[in-house]
């Protein structure tokens, strides 16, 4: 597959971090374009077309030529077209596409209320009461395969990459007051795959730290 994904350039995981992980994990070759605020206007122009993607939101994927917009669908796709990352039967894919509708919640809130909004209060409210309620609720989705660490236990999900990008996203969230959630980021950041990206990434992220 020739790949291109089609980013912000900001230090966060954000919407496109899980599909780079998915991808590297599954030893799948990729290019990146980080578009930056400024290029915006002129870059939404390369991957907005009115048949396929008039959205023309990031992240979208170019892959062989095609483009895929919306990142949840995006990793679904990528999941059943690498067989990989969703299960071995429809089960187990119905609980990764519940867990990680529950995620996709918790991020929208985070950027909605933690990064965007100008309201101390509403800051205040998410951080205080929303975001715990939202991890106690992976949390024990977590817990339900007492194998662990992962949501299908010892197999990693595209969910368990998701949910990982939004515990490092969240600034000051403490992972640690969440035993399975712990665990989780625990395997995901040992995962041979998966340690130069992330320490890379986070060297980036603290040079380009984004004050709330």
């Amino acid at each position: 597959m020739d790949i291109l994904i089609y980013t912000s350039s900001f230090p966060v995981h954000g919407r496109y971090g899980a599909i780079c992980l998915m991808l590297i994990d599954a030893s799948v070759p990729y290019k990146q374009r980080a578009i930056t605020p400024a290029e915006w206007q002129q870059a939404k122009s390369e991957f907005t077309t009115p048949d396929r993607t008039p959205y023309g939101s990031l992240p979208t994927l170019r892959i062989d030529g095609k483009l895929y917009s919306q990142s949840l669908p995006i990793m679904r796709y990528l999941a059943r077209r690498l067989g990989y990352f969703d299960g071995k039967d429809i089960e187990n894919t119905f609980l990764v596409d519940a867990v990680a509708d529950v995620a996709v919640d918790w991020l929208n809130k985070l950027i909605a209320d933690g990064f965007l909004s100008k309201d101390p209060a509403a800051k205040e409210t998410f951080f205080k009461q929303v975001q715990p309620r939202y991890a106690r609720a992976l949390d024990s989705y977590l817990a339900q395969d007492t194998r662990g660490p992962h949501l299908l236990g010892t197999e990693i999900s595209y969910a368990d990459l998701l949910i990982y990008t939004i515990t490092q996203d969240s600034p000051g969230f403490l992972v640690d007051e969440y035993h399975n959630l712990h665990m989780l980021v625990q395997a995901i950041e040992s995962r041979p795959s998966l340690t130069e990206y992330l320490a890379a990434f986070k060297k980036r992220k603290e040079q380009e730290h984004i004050a709330l």
